[in-house]
């Protein structure tokens, strides 16, 4: 104990079911407050990672009445100690797309012509290895003009507004409402000495003005739908707006809601997730 404080503690739920179940199960556990998850043995067994506060049992109920194929155990609280050495020792670097490596700042990066991009992602959302983080980012390497403003909507880990900036944007602007993950964020830009081309805001999408030509914004799905005027209000002309954190049942509300300045473009998959890129008329 050190300093007179008690070791912080995490809860933890085990899931095992069918891919796509999972898929589902993690979409709602992250609207509850899932800090991140493990795959073990194979894929279709995964652990998710909650602070203290959480009910954890109410949550396990919760879960098998909305997933009922997908089976819950409580698992034992891990520590402060517990949970950093965990995600070391299962956070390896990995390629994405076309263009980048993404390492943890501890590893080594081998040699590559790939832009390297170190994430250290505590307790914040997007290490590029979940597939809407991934699609995001192919997504992006495809179409990014090169001098292009950006925003990049509830930031995470600041993957997302570091790959523009690596692109060759004039200006990145990445928004969180989060703090612990603005500061997570923080210490990535720094970490990848982006500091000057990278600006951070503690904010959520309704608080920002701009006018900007790209807008990234991978969060949950009926953010996404509230958001779209917002968004469409931000793009210069021919602007482009990526979109993701969407489960194939989702997409035609996304669609539909879409204001009629934005003209669908294209349509992405991986796995059960999606992602959409809009054109501003």
């Amino acid at each position: 104990m050190a300093n007179g404080r008690l070791p912080r503690q995490y809860q933890s739920l085990g899931l095992s079911g069918t891919r796509a179940d999972l898929e589902r199960a993690m979409v709602l556990l992250v609207e509850e407050g899932s800090l991140g998850f493990e795959e073990i043995d194979h894929p279709l067994r995964l652990v998710a990672y909650f602070e203290d506060c959480i009910q954890i049992t109410a949550l396990q109920r919760q879960l098998g009445l909305a997933v009922p194929n997908v089976h819950v155990q409580v698992h034992k609280p891990l520590t402060d100690r517990d949970w950093h050495r965990l995600w070391k020792e299962h956070w390896q670097g990995f390629p994405v797309g076309r263009n980048f490596f993404i390492t943890p700042s501890w590893q080594k990066p081998p040699r590559t012509t790939r832009q390297v991009l170190k994430i250290d992602p505590e307790r914040a959302f997007g290490t590029g290895l979940h597939h809407t983080t991934r699609l995001m980012l192919e997504i992006l390497e495809n179409t990014y003009r090169s001098g292009s403003r950006v925003i990049d909507v509830g930031t995470g880990t600041g993957i997302l507004a570091m790959a523009a900036a690596t692109l060759g944007s004039t200006s990145v602007l990445g928004i969180e409402p989060d703090e612990e993950a603005l500061s997570c964020a923080r210490a990535n830009v720094v970490r990848n000495q982006l500091k000057h081309k990278v600006e951070l805001r503690h904010a959520g999408w309704e608080d920002i003005h701009a006018a900007v030509d790209l807008v990234l914004a991978n969060i949950h799905f009926q953010m996404l739908v509230n958001a779209l005027p917002t968004f469409s209000s931000w793009l210069t002309r021919s602007g482009s707006l990526i979109l993701s954190g969407i489960l194939s049942e989702d997409v035609l509300e996304i669609r539909t809601s879409a204001p009629s300045n934005l003209r669908f473009q294209k349509e992405f998959s991986s796995g059960e997730w999606k992602a959409l890129l809009f054109q501003k008329n």
